[in-house]
């Protein structure tokens, strides 16, 4: 999947968003603006030729969720494909990963209370997933 962002540099112009900036390690997320509204968002991309079509899946898990208003997935706003090489899915941007967050605790550690809001969190956004009919592995 990392070739498939690679491909792409900031400054792009992908249908209405423009990339702004890439987002983590694994080259697959670009943070983005949408050209008409100035609205930022998250840009995540898959290969068109990926055999898995992960995107598709998560695509359609996000709209459910977003159908039934669930609060702790993200929106999806738009999709599209791109060159013919990629597939996108745009969604509304959350913030840091928890990952960046944790590295600029005291010591890279969450504190007691802060683990202990992220598993209650993670546990609700699991919740929700499975009252619209989804089972998360």
């Amino acid at each position: 999947m990392a070739e498939a962002l690679c491909k792409l540099t900031v400054g792009d112009i992908v249908d209405t968003w423009k990339i702004k900036r890439l987002l983590g390690e694994g080259g697959f997320g670009a943070a983005i603006v949408n050209t008409k509204t100035e609205l930022s968002y998250a840009m995540k991309t898959e290969l068109m030729s990926e055999a898995l079509k992960v995107l598709k899946m998560e695509v359609y898990v996000m709209r459910q969720a977003n159908i039934n208003k669930a609060k702790h997935i993200v929106q999806c706003e738009d999709t599209g494909s791109y060159n013919e090489n990629f597939l996108y899915v745009v969604m509304t941007m959350v913030g840091k990963s928890l990952q960046d967050v944790r590295k600029m605790c005291p010591g890279q550690k969450f504190s007691l209370g802060t683990a202990l809001s992220i598993g209650i969190q993670s546990l609700e956004a699991i919740e929700e997933l499975h009252q619209i009919g989804f089972l998360h592995r």
